[in-house]
């Protein structure tokens, strides 16, 4: 299970909750728990994972699966 700490401007406000690479995307995704007044469009994040480095983040429009099946396959 994948638990990460989330902050905005430096505090604590949540966690990831599940990611993975996405080689459609080139970039890692995932979702992650943080209150709704934080998961503002364009928020950057910090996200700490395992090995303790801290990335970037930023709360996108969701879904980033295509429903639909719009995007052709190769």
């Amino acid at each position: 299970m994948t638990r990460w700490p989330v902050h905005l401007d430096g505090a604590g406000e949540g966690f990831i909750t599940s990611a993975v690479y996405s080689p459609r995307l080139e970039k890692n995704i995932g979702y992650a728990m943080v209150p709704a007044e934080k998961a503002e469009l364009g928020n950057r994040l910090t996200v700490t994972v395992a090995d303790g480095d801290v990335r970037q983040a930023t709360v996108v429009p969701k879904p980033f699966i295509d429903p639909e099946k719009e995007i052709p396959k190769s």
